[in-house]
């Protein structure tokens, strides 16, 4: 068995102390999957490696997810990174629109649908 999924097994089973020794093994990899993610990402990006990898390793905490082996571990850590980064550009994008939320009629006007109750001649026809 794989010193990570022994790892893994342990603090499944309540070991702290494999949890410290097995983010000690795992950091170098997890900054080299973090910086081929943040090579995709535009500049205006603020994050940094250490800081992504630091977020998914949070968020796979607090969801008390306990992977079995080394794949699904590092599958789990990929799909949280991805989470952030989208996450972060949700934020950038609602502060860049002033966090106004953009309306979107699809091509008609609001309560076209209903012009009776908004033309003031039709409003007392469509009362009646």
């Amino acid at each position: 068995m794989h010193e990570i999924t022994e790892l893994l097994q342990a603090w499944k089973s309540g070991d702290e102390e494999a949890l410290d020794r097995l983010m000690r093994l795992v950091d170098p990899e997890l900054k080299k999957i973090a910086h081929n993610y943040m090579r995709n990402e535009s500049r205006e990006n603020i994050l940094q490696t250490t800081a992504l990898v630091n977020e998914a390793l949070i968020k796979l905490i607090k969801e008390n997810v306990r992977p079995e082996d080394r794949n699904q571990f590092y599958g789990f850590i990929r799909r949280r990174m991805r989470q952030v980064l989208v996450d972060y550009a949700r934020a950038a994008e609602t502060a860049r629109r002033g966090n106004r939320p953009e309306h979107c009629h699809r091509g008609r006007r609001p309560y076209a649908h209903n012009r009776a109750a908004t033309h003031p001649r039709r409003y007392r026809y469509a009362a009646n």
